[in-house]
């Protein structure tokens, strides 16, 4: 009966601590975040985290090119801006270097409230820059990095100038023939 009674605890507990998880989400310059986006090469966007929980959590915001989620290697489109970061909520938000090496692409959230709780809203925010064609997830995790708690696939594309001297360069050659 003991035993029993301690794995009904341990089995609440674990399950308290993933609906705190269940509750997170991303949004993209302060609008909740589509499971798609499209933008400009160029374009700088602020990916926020959100969360309706008030209880600490841990987690990893991971940016990966789509042909190499969860390899660890660092996007060659885009970039996290890191001296832009901002911290809007209770908590931190570190570079996560594991073997004291930098080749992930990732943000280690700590959101634990030492003082007080951690307040429901945008917890973390950071900017993300497109630099080249081609497409990016931005990927939410627990602090297992089991599953995905959300991911958004971030399409890039040229930015119109662009599109429009290739339009026009396509007439030249057209007219020559």
């Amino acid at each position: 009966m003991k035993k029993l009674l301690i794995l009904m605890l341990v089995l609440g507990l674990a399950t308290a601590a993933q609906a705190g998880l269940a509750e997170l989400s991303l949004s993209i310059n302060g609008a909740p975040a589509p499971a798609e986006y499209t933008l400009c090469v160029g374009d700088i966007i602020t990916i926020g985290v959100v969360s309706a929980n008030t209880e600490p959590w841990t987690g990893y915001l991971e940016l990966a090119d789509i042909d190499d989620v969860g390899m660890g290697y660092r996007s060659t489109r885009a970039n996290w801006l890191e001296e832009t970061m901002v911290e809007t909520g209770i908590g931190e938000m570190g570079f996560s270097t594991p073997d004291a090496y930098d080749y992930l692409d990732n943000w280690e959230l700590n959101v634990g409230g030492i003082t007080s709780p951690p307040v429901a809203g945008t917890q973390f925010a950071v900017d993300l820059q497109c630099t080249a064609l081609g497409d990016v997830a931005v990927i939410l995790y627990p602090s297992d990095w089991m599953t995905e708690i959300q991911r958004i696939t971030i399409h890039q594309v040229p930015e119109p100038a662009t599109m429009l001297l290739l339009g026009l360069g396509g007439l030249l050659l057209r007219r020559r023939k």
